[in-house]
């Protein structure tokens, strides 16, 4: 087989590779990377199919040496990048701040299968993760990768250059991007809460942790709430915390830090189930909606007597001081003396309790709430940082559905530097958090009503839902829900819908055979379509991945500033000048920012230049 069947040349890891994608008229020798120890570094290897299809496998790595030691070839990830179709671009949203029109299909997802289908005269690419020891030596590190396919395989070389400087292992930016345990037990196919829950869960957390997060949103009512609830003969409630402890102390043991307690009274749904002492079990529902607030009607009840037990709870394992608490979301106008109310009621019965809360610019709210989290839109928040820090406050920020237009944001049509420049910005303003409000909701956010004739029944008024984030990254939404807002991580592929050459290989082996004239192997030997299995791990994205990037960046930029801080006044007033110069070039407020991936290289540069120079 002919070895130029298929090109490949290194790719920045910031660029989006498309199908259409042509080869560079000058390609790189090598990827070159350049990381501190700790630290993890990205890179693509594009691979085009010169004339005709080709099935890749995933590439090989060699170690990555160096005269000081070596890298070991597990220590570097090769995942191939599939493509996702966007119908509609995300409104609202100038063309000179997007990749392209749509439609179109996107790079995205990371794939976990071993195998990928490229037609002729297309491109993808191969997304590679160097994770550099925590105690790596300084220098220069080189290796090889070897891109493979059937029809020949082209070799890549790797350079690795470690910086003289140690990222910490602890983040200094707080993230939490929120998890729902019902939507990752559906669409895993587990019972929620099983044995099996519990083993996919650890995997979630250990990747969620390798992005550098420290926060994990933690159900504490509505239909995968983690604390049980029953009742006495007597009418007292009693509250079992088995699996609240089982989910906190497996995010704990994954490197988490902080507990995040879910809102307890907003519209969306909010409610416990209450088992009797019968056995029987009824819902207690949210009283109306949350302008309707009361404060003594069964549901509020039953919350400000989960609300003790918790707090007796937490303070019992020592956790008081890592848990927040939200009580609803994005409170505005009307609403925010209800807040206000339930927020006192509860502090009430726990005084110190933190309440985080993604909030507007509402001078009440200041009062109540801990840890502020503005849109990135509010520049009154983020103007008067020192003040709010000063009364003692914590200020995070978030995105979500918006801001649109040239704000940074995570949606699939804009370029991968959106994501990145966050952290900057974020550090910019000397913000200590992000949100999102999903790893991935993999959830219809409306339902398409259709009017459907029933031969049987006549007239019905049905609804259809139709979504698959594989396939409609909008989520039937395609002003609320840009592609790709419900998150950074993809459910488990349904292996009906993929080539089953590329999840069963012995399938290769059984068509080759009889190609060449032998006999098919016996139905029982070879794997049938109902023997294709999900593969149960967590489908990342190159999004997720440059929102870990930026955060590494966001610790360089606190590795400097705090070696300024303790450096002789000379040199300090020098490292403090180019900081400042250089924030104001590329990320001086959330509108104004670079988008030249070379200006991010650039600068990581730059500040490790400076640290090495301040230790002298």
């Amino acid at each position: 087989m002919s070895k130029d069947a298929i090109r490949a040349w290194p790719a920045h890891g910031l660029q989006k590779i498309f199908a259409d994608t042509p080869p560079p008229e000058v390609i790189s020798s090598a990827i070159v990377l350049e990381a501190a120890a700790g630290e993890c570094e990205v890179a693509q290897i594009a691979v085009r199919a010169v004339d005709h299809a080709v099935i890749l496998d995933r590439p090989t790595v060699t170690a990555l040496r160096s005269d000081a030691g070596e890298i070991g070839a597990d220590r570097v990830t090769c995942r191939f990048v599939d493509l996702v179709p966007v119908r509609y671009n995300t409104q609202g949203v100038p063309p000179s701040e997007r990749l392209r029109s749509a439609p179109s299909y996107f790079p995205d997802p990371l794939c976990v299968e071993d195998r990928m289908h490229l037609a002729g005269e297309q491109t993808r690419s191969v997304w590679i993760r160097v994770e550099v020891p925590s105690d790596a030596a300084p220098g220069e590190y080189t290796g090889t990768i070897t891109v493979r396919s059937d029809s020949g395989n082209a070799e890549v070389a790797i350079r690795l250059v470690v910086w003289p400087v140690s990222l910490p292992v602890e983040p200094s930016c707080s993230m939490t991007l929120w998890v729902w345990p019902f939507i990752i037990a559906k669409y895993h196919g587990v019972r929620l809460y099983s044995e099996d829950f519990w083993s996919l869960l650890r995997r979630y957390a250990a990747e969620m942790a390798a992005h550098r997060q420290d926060t994990i949103f933690t159900p504490i009512v509505g239909p995968d709430a983690l604390i049980d609830v029953s009742m006495t003969t007597q009418g007292d409630y009693r509250f079992d915390f088995s699996n609240f402890d089982r989910w906190v102390e497996i995010f704990f043991e994954a490197g988490f830090r902080q507990i995040e307690g879910s809102h307890v009274y907003d519209d969306s749904i909010r409610f416990l189930r209450v088992r009797g002492a019968s056995g029987t079990s009824r819902k207690i529902v949210m009283g109306g909606r949350v302008e309707d607030f009361v404060t003594n009607d069964d549901y509020m009840t039953m919350i400000q007597a989960l609300f003790t037990a918790l707090r007796d709870h937490l303070r019992d394992h020592d956790w008081s001081d890592r848990y927040l608490q939200h009580v609803f979301d994005e409170p505005a106008g009307d609403e925010v003396p209800i807040y206000v109310r339930i927020a006192k009621m509860l502090r009430s019965i726990w005084p110190e309790v933190r309440f985080i809360d993604a909030a507007d610019a509402d001078p009440a709210l200041f009062d109540v709430i801990d840890v502020l989290v503005p849109l990135v839109d509010h520049p009154s928040y983020f103007n008067d940082v020192a003040t709010h820090r000063a009364a003692g406050k914590t200020l995070w920020a978030y995105t979500s559905n918006h801001p649109r237009k040239d704000h940074p944001g995570t949606f699939l049509d804009l370029p991968l530097v959106k994501v990145r420049i966050l952290p900057w910005i974020m550090w910019r303003y000397g913000i200590t958090g992000y949100l999102y409000y999903a790893l991935g909701y993999w959830e219809v956010q409306f339902d398409v009503r259709r009017h459907r004739f029933d031969p049987y029944e006549g007239d019905t008024d049905d609804s259809i839902t139709l979504y698959n984030p594989w396939l409609d990254p909008a989520q039937n939404a395609t002003w609320r829900c840009p592609p790709g807002s419900w998150g950074f991580c993809y459910p488990p592929r349904d292996p009906y819908s993929l080539d089953p050459r590329l999840v069963a290989p012995r399938m290769i082996e059984n068509w080759e055979r009889i190609r060449a004239g032998g006999e098919s192997v016996k139905d029982d030997e070879a794997p049938q379509g109902e023997q294709l299995v999900v593969i149960d791990e967590p489908v990342g994205s190159i999004r997720w991945e440059q929102l870990r990037e930026g955060l590494e960046d966001y610790e360089l930029l606190c590795m400097l500033r705090d070696e300024i801080n303790r450096a002789d006044p000379e040199k300090g007033r020098r490292a403090q000048r180019f900081l400042d110069e250089m924030i104001e070039r590329i990320a001086p407020d959330w509108q104004h920012y670079t988008r030249d991936p070379a200006d991010i290289d650039e600068a990581r540069r730059a500040i490790v230049e400076h640290i090495v120079e301040l230790r002298g």
